[in-house]
């Protein structure tokens, strides 16, 4: 399922690498933003954290422009641009408990079919100290040639020296295997001028698709993302992927790069 090589991508938020700056790290407003020159941008600031008070919902909205898959295999257009966009609206419940829906769609911009396909998924996050846990529940459509699947998965977060990070997911539908992915990055902030993230990233495949477990790439990327406001951000990422099994459809080395833009309320 084509859900594997997407789970690279997504690991990328997970590790921290895109997405505006937590609230205790962002620059105060005697600090201001790099747009805070521009004509009415701080007074749409705090218009949205009056909004954002008035809610009890926490929403986030995120396009990423990708110039390449991971897998070539798999890839329908593989000099074409790669447009993924997620929308996440989520409930907390008291101070480490959070439940919400995420919608997922990745799409090529001169492929057919222009859409690979659309996830929507059911996930609870539970916070205790400096471990995250978020287990999930997905429908992947694909609107044309796979089958539809479903899948249950696990997300764990340590925040700590290098954020170690491990994603699960088990396809019980279709294929009835197994995916896993191990992240590790680092970020050095430079204040309003944004933050550095290097990272690393190693999946493996057990019995997804295949009747045997191997290794199917590991992964280095740097990402640079620069806080436009309190609720916008902008993300600039290159990777280099290796593929580890060579009859699974990856190259020696794939460079892969783009830009994420990213809204939070």
């Amino acid at each position: 399922m084509k859900k594997n090589i997407i789970c690279a991508v997504l690991l990328m938020s997970l590790c921290g690498q895109h997405g505006v700056l937590a609230d205790d790290e962002c620059p105060s407003d005697n600090d201001g933003y790099i747009t805070y020159g521009l004509p009415f941008v701080k007074d749409v600031d705090n218009a949205l954290d009056t909004a954002g008070e008035a809610v009890p919902i926490d929403f986030t909205a995120e396009a990423i422009f990708m110039s390449h898959w991971i897998d070539e295999g798999a890839n329908a257009a593989p000099h074409d641009w790669n447009v993924h966009q997620s929308y996440t609206a989520s409930i907390p419940i008291g101070d480490v408990v959070a439940v919400g829906y995420n919608f997922f769609s990745a799409s090529f911009t001169d492929a057919k079919p222009e859409t690979l396909e659309r996830d929507h998924t059911i996930f609870a996050e539970f916070c205790v100290g400096p471990v995250t846990l978020v287990p999930m529940w997905t429908y992947v459509d694909i609107p044309e040639g796979e089958p539809d699947s479903e899948e249950v998965g696990l997300e764990v977060a340590i925040d700590t020296f290098l954020n170690p990070t491990f994603i699960m997911n088990y396809d019980y539908h279709e294929e009835k295997g197994y995916y896993f992915e191990w992240c590790i990055s680092h970020g050095f902030e430079f204040g309003k001028y944004g933050a550095l993230v290097p990272s690393m990233a190693l999946g493996m495949n057990s019995r997804k698709g295949v009747d045997h477990t191997f290794l199917t790439h590991i992964d280095f990327g740097v990402d640079y993302t620069v806080p436009l406001s309190r609720h916008m951000a902008v993300t600039g990422f290159l990777h280099m992927t290796k593929g580890l099994k060579e009859e699974y459809d990856y190259e020696d080395v794939i460079p892969w790069g783009g830009m994420s833009l990213v809204f939070e309320l």
